[in-house]
């Protein structure tokens, strides 16, 4: 067992990718200048040789976890037949393929004059372990007998010749021979269309479930193991790393990962061989689905290493298949994510009920994982039975009335997802077009995201016009609208400065999700949609009445959302962060806010322990008790010093996982700047001083990067007035250091239009310094005046 610190892992698995995929040369010059390092990759290798018993090795990596990934090396290793020789009652007449355990043969059966596929262990693979597995594959085909599955027809040893002169014996088997195609290949090769494929589908399915029925699993389930055979019926193929359910032979490859990467289960892989259940070849057969009827992979993973398509396997989601093929939408986008759940327990139970679900699509009935909702069962019913309706009493006018209504609705449906996908294509080359020449233009982020928000608000304008109120399409923009109201002026990030226009975007937000609401009352997307906005815009309004009408609606939608979702840890942390900003306001307006708080933490806290592991929702935690101990600052600065300092170990932990974190590096400079404070009023100056100038350093550093940014100027301002309140007036060039700062802030303030937008408390603190910064030109001008 070799122990490899963590700081040294990364580096011997890319030293080890590389000597797997590229050659030992690649992987000795990713170790050079470290033969430690290189002995570790060696003995890696060695040991992981021994451990496979599979040869030569040619695709296997290494993921976070450490297990074992393995694949083989066809390698240039001879064949072990050529044409015309005799082997144990066949004839060979050429060699079909190669995989990592054996070859394959297309031979005649002498006795029978019928051709078959001879499959015989490869030299490599020589040894007990190696004849037991291809005698294992030829006693699991011998449990199948179904027409979607290649069937064997006898097994036995042959003699081979071996290098030396002497001979070895070999098992073998014979099975059907396929002549054929793989189903992406046919599928192309015919130009399927949608309904065919997905009855294509239905069919490999059934010659799945009769192998899951008889306690096999597939486990290598991808289109090179699903040939269409000449005559139209799918056959599954290679059943060299099946595994029987009630094996009980102890698993001598625990901790390897056998298979193709890109089409695993995610449980499959992270190597727990011994766990897997059904349900992986479920996973691994929704991999091919989404592939037969979209063209492409769920995920990026091309020209990627394994370790890396692996760790994409077990964390990203996949991408929606109706956003490749808008004719996908709906129940068969359901299915085919239902079937790609990263979560065992929440896929198919079968694949056996993922094929009645393909069939009910075909047929336009209710599919078993979408939610029974009336008005979707009484579409499906009305859309196949109308004429039944009407023979049963409904009236004619109204059965037309039906059919016309649902005829219209069809032809509005398949209009606006043409529209959809000509406005993407559109969007896009005018986009990158209308981007690429005003990029030099653009002096800040903010005004980059303000430019695509004001963009995707005008294409979705124009469908929304033509949409007659469609959900989807009126969502989409009311997103769009609630983020250039962010990018335009809104104080939680970093924006263009523009106030009014901010409150005009979020005011249409908030109409647009209102309206979406009206129609699904109690959709949590929906409801924590209209809450986020409406606790937005509060934030912007100056009239407290306003303010507090607007919080009021958040709490509410977030109250119906959490009562519908107790245990979604985002609609907690949402919630609570509502709920902080309600506290802010009555802070500000010097009403009771404890309460408000003491809720918001208990309700941040809770979304942590739901996911302890989301630095996200532990910024928000540490964010809102900042956001508590400043309120609190404002009458009483000793209670609120603990706070401060729990919120700075919060936001520093986050950081210390999540450096590029803003939110958490403007917190953090107000809690140390007021701990800053209460140092220099308990006399420590000097301590004082040193924690403002380390907090300035650092905003300092962040505003270098965007100078113009309207968010980093206000914080690198307010730090700066901060600073010059704590500097020591006993330092000898305490007034340069003072002067300094104060026409900088002036000048940041003129530049960027930006004296409106400081609160009431840094406003007094600009007054303040100025009045300092005016008092001592006095004072330099009288000593000149008079010496």
């Amino acid at each position: 067992m070799m122990v490899v610190p963590p700081e040294r892992w990364a580096r011997l698995k890319e030293a080890f990718a590389r000597a797997v995929e590229d050659g030992a040369a690649a992987g000795e010059a990713a170790c050079a200048g470290d033969p430690e390092l290189r002995s570790e990759l060696e003995s890696l290798l060695l040991e992981f040789r021994r451990a496979s018993d599979a040869g030569p090795l040619s695709e296997w990596a290494l993921p976070a976890s450490g297990a074992r990934v393995v694949a083989h090396d066809l390698g240039d290793e001879e064949t072990i037949f050529t044409a015309g020789d005799r082997v144990a009652g066949y004839t060979i007449e050429s060699l079909l393929g190669r995989g990592g355990m054996g070859e394959v043969y297309r031979a005649r059966q002498n006795k029978l004059s019928r051709l078959v596929a001879l499959k015989v262990i490869r030299a490599g693979q020589v040894s007990e372990r190696g004849n037991r597995r291809l005698e294992a594959e030829a006693a699991i085909l011998g449990k199948l007998h179904h027409p979607g599955i290649a069937g064997v027809i006898e097994a036995g040893h042959v003699s081979v010749a071996g290098p030396g002169g002497g001979c070895c014996s070999r098992p073998y088997f014979s099975m059907e021979l396929v002549e054929g195609e793989s189903i992406l290949a046919y599928a192309e090769r015919l130009g399927l269309d949608l309904r065919r494929r997905v009855a294509l589908a239905a069919l490999v399915c059934d010659a799945v479930q009769h192998a899951h029925q008889r306690g096999i699993i597939h486990r290598d389930l991808k289109p090179a193991n699903i040939f269409v055979d000449n005559a139209g019926q799918p056959r599954v193929l290679d059943f060299g790393i099946a595994k029987c359910i009630d094996d009980d032979q102890p698993n001598t490859l625990a901790g390897c990962v056998l298979g193709t990467p890109a089409y695993m289960s995610p449980e499959q892989a992270v190597g727990l061989r011994d766990e897997l259940d059904t349900r992986s070849d479920v996973y691994s057969f929704g991999v091919v689905l989404f592939e037969l009827l979209t063209g492409r992979l769920p995920y990026l993973v091309a020209g990627k290493p394994s370790f890396e398509v692996l760790r994409i396997v077990r964390e990203v989601d996949p991408v929606r298949p109706g956003l490749l093929r808008p004719e996908l939408r709906g129940d068969l986008e359901t299915i085919i994510l239902a079937a790609l759940r990263k979560d065992p327990a929440s896929r198919y139970a079968s694949i056996g009920t993922l094929a009645d679900d393909l069939r009910r699509w075909l047929q336009g009935e209710p599919i078993s994982v979408r939610p029974p909702r009336a008005t979707y069962l009484l579409r499906l019913f009305a859309r196949k039975r109308w004429r039944e309706l009407s023979a049963a009493g409904v009236t004619l006018v109204c059965g037309l009335a039906i059919a016309t209504w649902q005829y219209n609705e069809a032809q509005l449906a398949r209009r606006l997802a043409d529209e959809r996908l000509a406005d993407v294509r559109r969007a896009s080359r005018e986009l990158v077009t209308g981007l690429s020449s005003q990029l030099w233009n653009f002096e800040s982020v903010a005004e980059v995201r303000s430019y695509l928000a004001a963009e995707a608000i005008r294409r979705l304008d124009e469908l929304a016009a033509a949409s007659g109120g469609d959900a989807a399409t009126l969502w989409d923009l009311s997103i769009a609208c609630h983020e250039l109201g962010m990018a335009a002026g809104h104080p939680g990030i970093p924006n263009a400065g523009d106030r009014e226009a901010a409150i005009r975007s979020l005011t249409r937000a908030l109409q647009i999700r209102e309206q979406v609401l009206l129609k699904e009352p109690r959709n949590t997307t929906y409801l924590c949609g209209v809450a986020k906005t409406a606790s937005s815009l509060a934030m912007l309004m100056t009239e407290r009445s306003a303010a507090k009408a607007l919080v009021a609606r958040s709490t509410a939608a977030y109250a119906t959302a959490k009562s519908l979702e107790p245990s979604n840890a985002q609609l907690l942390q949402d919630a609570a962060y509502q709920m902080a900003i309600d506290g802010a306001l009555r802070a500000a307006a010097e009403e009771p806010f404890e309460q408000t708080f003491g809720n918001a933490v208990v309700l941040a806290r809770a979304a942590v322990e739901l996911d302890p592991n989301s630095s996200e929702r532990a910024c928000t935690l540490g964010t809102i008790l900042s956001m508590h101990a400043t309120a609190v600052r404002r009458s009483d600065t000793a209670r609120a010093m603990p706070v401060f300092a729990e919120a700075t170990r919060v936001l520093e932990r986050v950081l210390e996982v999540d450096p590029k974190n803003y939110t958490c590096v403007r917190h953090i400079a107000r809690a140390k700047m007021t701990i800053a404070s209460d140092l220099r009023a308990r006399g420590e100056k000097r301590l004082a001083m040193e924690t403002a100038l380390a907090v300035e350093r650092t905003q300092r550093a962040w505003y270098a990067k965007n100078p113009t940014d309207t968010f980093l100027c206000l914080d690198m301002a307010g730090v700066m007035l901060q600073t010059v309140q704590l500097l020591d007036e006993d330092a000898g060039d305490y007034t340069r250091l003072r002067s300094e700062r104060i026409l900088e802030v002036k000048q940041m303030m003129r530049r960027g239009r930006l004296i409106e937008q400081l609160s009431g408390e840094e406003l007094t603190r600009l007054r303040w310094a100025e009045s300092l910064d005016a008092d001592s030109v006095d004072r330099d001008q009288s000593h000149k005046d008079h010496p």
